[in-house]
């Protein structure tokens, strides 16, 4: 029985560091005539000018609130995702447009859904607690040390995800000691949150050693790709239980690190999961591919690779070294398949392309 798979774009290995380095220079563009080198988000602004995250214009309106469809470009457009082709899944968004596109990608990827009534509401105003809950589960922040705000607890729905703000040094709150998360959200600290978030894709990545999990690197998922060679890496529970993979050369792996586990690897580089900015990928016939971020999505059609006898395909619920494995097969031929946002493709000698037929 088919299962539906919902993909987004994958990164080809080789071109990972080259695309990950972003040079502090002058504007690319004119600045906004609104916006001063004094204004306190003025570099963040330039920043996100300089990367594309945003369009030149002859003002920026940076006290104004922000709505939906700016939150979702500026996500799309600060995490490089490529704009959908797929058919709206919103009564309100013209996916013939790039806007209409780009929105379609968050959706696609899971970062940003919509109402049950099968709207977006693009022109919505933007909570400071919705934007939290956006930026944490785009760039897939953690929690650490909990800070106590005085208009917020536990009950709150975006307490966690504004406590993972606080933890990842995207602000620390008021001086009055309040946060405001039913505050409407500001242009300007819109594009002050969008910028941390660019800025990090710098600091996502680490050279091969030995690392403890919410020691040494942030607890969370992360993505291993050996560079030219093959490739190993080897986690460490807190058990003493021990999995350690070999990977081929170029080959892309998630895994998640749990808080107090060790992962130790050599060659390559392991890049925070969140942090990276998409680029047009190529499928290796082997790796992990995750549903929603790195493949469009749709039903696919696996067959073996060239050179190859046989291959195999599994579907996985998650990036653990134990996920469950809701899906696997010996491929001698070729196979049609879907899957669900969410899901984890792991090939071995397989090619897929999007499946065309009925």
């Amino acid at each position: 029985m088919m299962k539906k798979i919902l993909l987004s774009t994958m990164l080809s290995a080789s071109l990972l560091l080259p695309q990950l380095t972003y040079a502090a220079e002058a504007p690319k563009a004119p600045m906004f005539e609104d916006i001063s080198p004094e204004y306190r988000f003025f570099e963040d602004i330039q920043l996100l000018l300089n990367q594309f995250v945003i369009d030149p214009a002859s003002n920026f309106y940076p006290f104004r609130p922000m709505n939906r469809l700016d939150v979702a470009i500026g996500i799309a457009r600060a995490k490089n995702l490529p704009p959908s082709k797929q058919p709206s899944q919103f009564k309100d968004i013209d996916v013939t447009t790039l806007e209409g596109q780009l929105v379609q990608a968050v959706a696609d990827a899971g970062l940003i859904s919509g109402f049950p009534d099968g709207t977006f509401k693009p022109t919505k105003t933007v909570t400071r607690g919705e934007m939290a809950l956006f930026l944490q589960r785009s760039f897939q922040l953690i929690e650490g040390k909990r800070i106590h705000f005085t208009d917020m607890s536990p009950r709150v729905a975006s307490y966690e995800a504004v406590q993972s703000l606080i933890h990842a040094g995207y602000t620390t709150g008021f001086p009055d000691g309040t946060f405001r998360p039913s505050a409407p959200l500001q242009r300007g600290e819109a594009a002050h949150f969008l910028a941390k978030a660019v800025q990090d894709s710098l600091t996502g990545f680490y050279l091969p050693g030995i690392y403890i999990a919410a020691q040494k690197i942030p607890a969370g998922e992360y993505l291993y790709v050996s560079i030219e060679e093959e490739g190993k890496f080897t986690l460490r529970q807190r058990s003493g239980q021990t999995y350690t993979r070999m990977t081929p050369a170029n080959a892309p792996y998630y895994v998640t690190v749990k808080q107090g586990e060790q992962i130790e690897f050599v060659n390559g580089f392991l890049y925070r999961s969140g942090f990276i900015r998409h680029q047009p990928k190529l499928i290796q016939t082997t790796g992990t591919y995750k549903v929603g971020y790195d493949l469009p999505i749709g039903t696919y059609r696996a067959h073996v690779a060239p050179n190859y006898k046989e291959g195999t395909l599994r579907i996985l619920n998650d990036s653990t070294v134990e996920a469950p494995v809701k899906f696997q097969t010996t491929l001698q031929d070729f196979i049609i398949f879907s899957v669900e946002r969410g899901d984890y493709v792991e090939l071995e000698h397989v090619t897929m392309e999007p499946y065309k037929g009925k």
